[in-house]
């Protein structure tokens, strides 16, 4: 496994929202995805 620790981010995203209609299924989520890393 690679050392993520002093890498730069390849993906950072900040306070995300997602609604459907009036209904707020996600609210100010934020996250960051190293070079290197894997996510999903």
């Amino acid at each position: 496994m690679p050392d993520t620790d002093h890498q730069e981010d390849a993906i950072t995203a900040t306070d995300l929202r997602k609604t459907f209609s009036r209904i707020v299924a996600v609210d100010s989520i934020s996250f960051s995805v190293a070079r290197g890393e894997i996510f999903g």
